[in-house]
């Protein structure tokens, strides 16, 4: 469908995105790829081939690991951290919106959720016991209402 050399050329730009401060979204708005598209192609082609620059081949994990590490930077996962170590039960929410005012970057749950994970903590939920009296009282009470 797409001539060979549109996508060399849009893969060599793929490949010198940080030397002209390009994302891939932009790569993919000026050539009208897909995303899936154009992922395709940067593992299909090789790259010795099709690139003019030494970069070492990355697998799809490693690449989803360097996009959730661009959502995530090194000062918002340490807060992160901090703050669910001092505090083991916040409130996922609040911490985001905290990120949020803070560092000026609104995280998703997942991201969020990835940065606990890696850290080895887990998130279980807790059940509170929401009646304020003894369960004797408790009983009294259910007794009272069925008679």
């Amino acid at each position: 469908m797409y001539e060979l050399n549109v996508i060399y050329s849009a893969l060599r730009l793929y490949c010198n995105r940080k030397n002209y401060k390009l994302r891939v979204s932009d790569i993919i708005l000026s050539f009208g790829f897909s995303k899936s598209r154009f992922y395709d192609w940067v593992e299909m082609y090789p790259r010795n081939v099709v690139f003019e620059c030494n970069i070492k081949e990355i697998n799809k994990k490693q690449k989803q690991h360097i996009k959730y590490k661009r959502m995530v930077t090194d000062e918002i996962d340490e807060y992160i951290v901090q703050h669910k170590t001092a505090n083991p039960i916040a409130n996922n929410k609040k911490i985001r919106n905290e990120i949020k005012e803070k560092f000026n970057t609104k995280i998703s749950r997942s991201n969020y959720f990835r940065v606990l994970k890696c850290h080895n903590f887990t998130n279980k939920r807790i059940q509170k016991n929401k009646y304020p009296y003894t369960d004797e009282k408790l009983k009294m009470q259910k007794e009272t209402l069925n008679h």
